[in-house]
């Protein structure tokens, strides 16, 4: 399940609107790097919406390990944003993309000041971050080809009380990412590490 739809479903419309008010809007090319592994919090201070394109997520200890990909309706940055620690990852693009991307700094302000968005963020990177835990425990249990296929197909089945605000989410998403598409971006600036 694509981590924007947990978190757009529970979010609410003027929410999406202030993200896409707040944000910045970047156009990145292949081989950019949107998030470094072990950057100091100053250096990769965002948390971002995926928008357009795929990006590798890759660990470089002992040597570069590719750990997933990721597409257009992810959400990445948010662990740093709850944690305050240094990423543990860095996120590359692999193609030309377009994110959004949310200064951690703006979005703690908003937090702030308006409580209800807090508790709606809150829980929806709660909600996911179970679902993911759920999902890594069920493979982790391992077994046969067959029984591991079976249980990768079954992570995504949505209950449904929840399809109504997957498919709102689902909607919510298609609207961002249109406008974002036609809207005035700027160029991904790049990201040095001081390790």
């Amino acid at each position: 399940m694509r981590k924007s739809l947990v978190i757009l479903g529970i979010l609410n419309d003027s929410d999406l609107e202030w993200f896409i008010a707040n944000g910045n809007v970047y156009r990145c090319q292949k081989g950019d790097v949107i998030i470094q592994e072990g950057a100091e919090r100053e250096i990769g201070n965002n948390m971002y919406f995926l928008i357009d394109g795929s990006f590798e997520v890759w660990i470089a200890t002992p040597e570069r390990t590719p750990i997933t990909t990721l597409y257009s309706g992810e959400i990445v940055g948010e662990i740093s944003l709850l944690d305050s620690r240094p990423p543990s990852a860095t996120v590359e693009a692999m193609e030309n993309g377009i994110v959004l991307a949310i200064n951690y700094k703006t979005l703690q302000a908003k937090m702030e000041i308006d409580i209800n968005f807090q508790a709606r963020l809150y829980r929806s990177l709660g909600v996911f971050l179970a679902q993911r835990l759920r999902n890594t425990t069920t493979l982790a249990g391992g077994g046969d080809d067959e029984l591991l296929r079976e249980k990768e197909e079954s992570l995504d089945e949505i209950e449904l009380d929840v399809l109504e605000e997957l498919n709102l989410a689902g909607k919510r998403f298609e609207q961002m990412e249109e406008r974002l598409r036609n809207s005035k971006s700027k160029v991904l600036p790049p990201i040095e590490s001081e390790r």
